[in-house]
């Protein structure tokens, strides 16, 4: 059955030339809202979660914000953080699959054509949960980027490397559909080579 569904965005933004910050505010209230419904039970095959699909009234409160400042010279600061509350209004329970409280910290270090960028993640854990869904606890990971580009014969090459959870830290991301069997990819590697015509 149809229903009035309405939401809320406030925003705000401020660019220089040596800070760039943007955060913004939300409210959602979406009459049968779709949502996928952990049921307890998994496949004797695949030992898969087995869900369904349900419909119920929902409401998500949030905020997201990110700053980017010089601080000297070619070296950036980077940062940003999300949070959501998300929950069914007449069921008074959880959404299932809502991230926690999130944020990344870093620095970038720009020059010419290559950039090198270290960066903390880090994550609250999430208890708020729906029924049958497993709660996740709080991890940080220590990832970096690199690149470099250059031009040969009106073609941008640019090479990238990245490393990625380099502290091998064993941890749950609670928008997995399989977060309760399977945890997240440990300490990993990448080398890119992209062409650009």
């Amino acid at each position: 059955m149809a229903g009035l569904s309405y939401g809320i965005d406030f925003s705000l933004r401020h660019n220089t030339n040596r800070v760039r910050m943007e955060a913004s505010v939300y409210y959602y209230n979406i009459r049968n809202f779709v949502f996928t419904a952990f049921t307890g039970e998994n496949d004797p095959e695949s030992s898969l979660p087995i869900i369904r699909y349900e419909q119920d009234t929902s409401r998500f409160v949030g905020t997201e914000a990110s700053a980017e400042a010089r601080m000297f010279g070619e070296l950036w600061f980077n940062g940003k953080i999300d949070y959501v509350r998300a929950e069914l209004i007449d069921q008074d329970k959880a959404l299932p699959r809502i991230p926690p409280l999130r944020g990344t910290v870093g620095v970038e270090w720009r020059h010419n054509a290559s950039t090198v960028r270290p960066e903390l993640v880090l994550a609250n854990h999430q208890t708020r949960v729906f029924d049958n869904e497993m709660p996740t606890a709080g991890y940080a990971l220590f990832n970096v980027n690199a690149s470099y580009s250059f031009v040969t014969n009106r073609v941008t090459n640019i090479v990238s490397f990245s490393g990625y959870n380099l502290s091998d830290t064993l941890y749950r991301n609670h928008l997995s559909f399989i977060k309760e069997i399977a945890p997240e990819i440990g300490r990993n590697f990448r080398l890119n080579y992209v062409l650009r015509f």
